[in-house]
């Protein structure tokens, strides 16, 4: 058989094309050695080595755009493959069976997950599911409590946050210095007033005590919720929700504000601090400000628990039929 110019042919081997060529690159082939065919010019861009042709005609497979910060599951036997992005793969066959996650269920789905193909849903473990959001919870808990106490915030500080409170008490019940050996030594590199500073300590504590009663019952209630859930949908409407978080820690931060300005009003001593800035950022790096006992903070939790529990659940409430 002659090839002819301006045409492009196909070896067809095992119903695919193994070989594409022209009669520069081929003249002439045996019929009888070689299954060769004319590749049709408007398909000429859309056949390749690999195209299968079965029946006399090409099956020739589409390709699909992936789309930017989508995770997606490419399924054999209706269980999870492998997963791939756009920075891996820029475009997939549309014979392959491929199904875009859902970002907020990213986490819950692994090699191996079944995808059901009749709800077009994954079919998830729910009891995995509960376990990874409560980790969430968590993780978020710890990140304010990190946010409160000051990221760099060393252990040894914290170390002595009790020691510090105790010692404030006494000094201010008794003007003994020999009842704050710890801070009495602390002012003293830093010449500061003792009792402006043990004031501090104080102050400092309470507040830091308000805010971790309130994000450990927050965060206990979430974990009730979970515990009690039973549909994945159930569990994934439980979520630490960190504006309301940040909204109750900005009300502390004024409170604390306002309490600072009476507090300089009604004390001379606080003046002296005000003299410099420099004062003032001293005030925030070494007094110690996130100081608590992690023990009181556990005893005010009960008291305080049911009230942010209360205030927790009507806020979750509104948000539920707005979230996934």
């Amino acid at each position: 058989m002659q090839a002819q110019d301006g045409i492009t042919y196909g070896i067809i081997m095992n119903d695919t094309i193994v070989n594409l060529f022209t009669k520069d690159q081929m003249s002439a082939w045996n019929e009888n050695d070689l299954h060769v065919v004319e590749i049709p010019k408007d398909k000429l861009d859309r056949i390749k080595v690999g195209t299968k042709y079965k029946d006399n005609a090409f099956i020739i497979e589409n390709y699909i755009p992936t789309k930017e910060n989508i995770l997606y599951a490419l399924l054999e036997d209706n269980a999870v493959k492998s997963f791939f992005t756009r920075e891996s793969i820029k475009q997939y066959i549309d014979t392959w069976h491929v199904v875009e996650i859902p970002q907020e269920l990213e986490r819950f789905i692994d090699i191996g997950s079944v995808y059901d193909t009749q709800t077009q849903s994954f079919i998830l473990d729910i009891e995995k599911a509960r376990q990874i959001r409560m980790s969430e919870i968590t993780n978020a808990y710890n990140n304010a409590i990190i946010e409160i106490m000051g990221e760099n915030t060393p252990i040894s500080e914290m170390l002595s946050w009790e020691t510090q409170e105790r010692e404030a008490k006494a000094y201010l019940e008794t003007k003994d210095m020999t009842q704050a050996p710890s801070i009495s030594l602390m002012v003293q590199t830093q010449d500061r007033d003792l009792e402006e500073f043990a004031n501090k300590i104080i102050e400092k504590a309470k507040n830091y005590r308000k805010v971790s009663s309130f994000l450990i019952g927050y965060r206990q209630g979430l974990i009730k919720e979970l515990e009690t859930a039973n549909t994945i949908e159930a569990i994934l409407q439980v979520q630490f929700d960190t504006k309301y978080v940040a909204e109750f820690l900005q009300g502390v931060v004024i409170q604390q504000s306002t309490q600072s300005t009476d507090s300089v009003t009604n004390h001379n001593v606080l003046d002296k601090a005000k003299e410099s800035n420099e004062d003032t950022r001293q005030d925030d790096i070494s007094t110690s400000a996130d100081i608590s006992t992690s023990q009181e903070a556990q005893s005010e939790v009960s008291t305080q628990s049911a009230a942010t529990q209360k205030k927790t659940t009507k806020t979750k409430t509104t948000k539920k039929s707005t979230e996934v």
